[in-house]
């Protein structure tokens, strides 16, 4: 597990992938870039669907809709409680409350992001 306190790892931005790059440019041609419902998104959706041996995908505009698109389709509501980490992304509690459940709070281990399983079983 790395240090917290460590380096960033940089990435390349934007990706210079040669498939990437010709998709894209095709994409802006035809005016499909940022469209929700454009071709592209349907062929993503059958691959998606292919690769992980399921039947139906739906894309999310963010990670942020497709965690409330999770929890609702669970569902988790009204009296449940879910456990997140301290250390987390502000819209994954957001989300939470947004489906009337209950967020619970879980320490994270010291200098590293993640939570401690003690803590964990013990929410439980």
């Amino acid at each position: 597990m790395s240090d917290i306190n460590s380096q960033p790892i940089n990435t390349a931005w934007p990706i210079t992938d040669d498939a990437i790059r010709v998709v894209f440019e095709s994409m802006m041609a035809d005016g499909s870039w940022g469209r929700y419902h454009g071709p592209h998104c349907a062929r993503l959706q059958e691959a998606l669907g292919q690769m992980h041996g399921v039947e139906h995908v739906v894309l999310c505009s963010s990670g942020t809709s497709a965690v409330e698109l999770a929890l609702r389709s669970v569902p988790v509501s009204a009296g449940d409680e879910v456990i997140l980490a301290a250390y987390d992304f502000k819209a994954n509690l957001i989300n939470v409350l947004t489906v009337g459940a209950t967020p619970v709070l879980i320490d994270v281990l010291p200098g590293q992001p993640v939570m401690d399983l003690k803590n964990l079983e013990d929410a439980i």
